[in-house]
């Protein structure tokens, strides 16, 4: 109230991404932080469309999508004339034998020391010549690595540098980190944000890109105490409130005097007050007469002095 109102603008409502791509505003009071990505897998970009990087055949997981159903390791390329986001399942796959298909995996035959697929998971196996034996390569579809006559100990598959260099974090402001490196481990990679241009962001994200604020979202304003409410005063004017007054006929503790040390007694030893012979004395307890026969209670003669 009383101020200019701080209005943002949805730039995704303005359409700045390419067709088929998927738009998102991370603030809306920040001009050129939208999001472009392709409708699959990782690729996007910030401020402005992804273009001809949506590339069916490096999607961001692993693999390829020229994959053959029952033959895992079975070597297939992949090519996308069109690399678009409006342009889909228009990739070809090619066996080495020169069989291809359209929009998904071709049907190869294996031949050589690859029909039983020697290679591990997520590796393919590849035999150069058929009249050697134990020349078969496997390589690694995530880094590309390569052992001869067995499989790769070890494929890595950094998500936070995949194949294509598709960073699935906003480079210019969010770190990337994959705490597992398996080819196996996927979407476990974790966005956060850091500090630009002198300014400190806070949002993390696991499998996707954080959404950074300048605040920290576990945070909450401290809550009030509400004051006391105002007791009516049925007998003031109507809309007057009664302050509440102390009470001045209370009782007052009584304090007991603590024992006065005596200067003229023994080291040690107290003074006790002495009795107020102003005070009523309490009547005596009659006393039994002796003298007189037994059941006959004596009264006792009050002293004249």
């Amino acid at each position: 109230t009383g101020t200019i109102a701080n209005c943002g603008t949805n730039e995704c409502d303005l359409n700045p991404c390419g067709p088929g791509e998927v738009c998102k505003d991370f603030d809306f009071l920040v001009d050129g932080n939208f999001d472009c990505a392709c409708p699959f897998g990782i690729q996007h970009k910030v401020g402005g469309p992804v273009g001809d990087q949506c590339n069916e055949c490096t999607p961001g997981n692993v693999g390829s999508p020229c994959k053959w159903d029952g033959h895992p390791n079975v070597v297939e390329t992949c090519t996308d004339p069109n690399p678009t986001a409006d342009s889909l399942n228009d990739f070809i796959c090619e066996c080495m034998n020169g069989v291809t298909q359209v929009g998904g995996p071709a049907v190869c035959d294996q031949t050589g020391e690859c029909v039983n697929d020697p290679c591990g998971e997520f590796q393919v196996c590849n035999d150069p010549d058929l009249s050697v034996m134990n020349d078969f390569v496997c390589t690694c579809e995530a880094d590309q690595s390569t052992q001869v006559g067995g499989p790769v100990t070890s494929c890595v598959l950094d998500e936070c540098s995949p194949p294509g260099g598709v960073v699935p974090c906003d480079p210019g402001t969010q770190s990337c980190t994959d705490p597992n490196t398996s080819p196996g481990s996927l979407n476990d990679f974790i966005c956060e944000c850091i500090e630009v241009n002198g300014m400190t962001f806070y949002g993390t994200a696991v499998g996707k890109q954080a959404t950074c604020t300048t605040y920290m979202q576990t945070d909450a304003p401290a809550t009030a105490v509400p004051p006391a409410t105002p007791v009516p005063d049925t007998n003031a004017p109507d809309g007057t409130t009664q302050t509440p007054v102390p009470n001045t006929d209370a009782p007052v503790p009584q304090v007991v005097p603590t024992p006065v040390p005596n200067t003229d007694s023994p080291p040690g030893s107290t003074q006790t007050p002495v009795p107020d012979t102003k005070a009523p004395v309490p009547p005596s307890t009659p006393v039994p007469n002796t003298d007189v026969p037994p059941g006959t209670i004596q009264t006792p003669v009050p002293d004249t002095k």
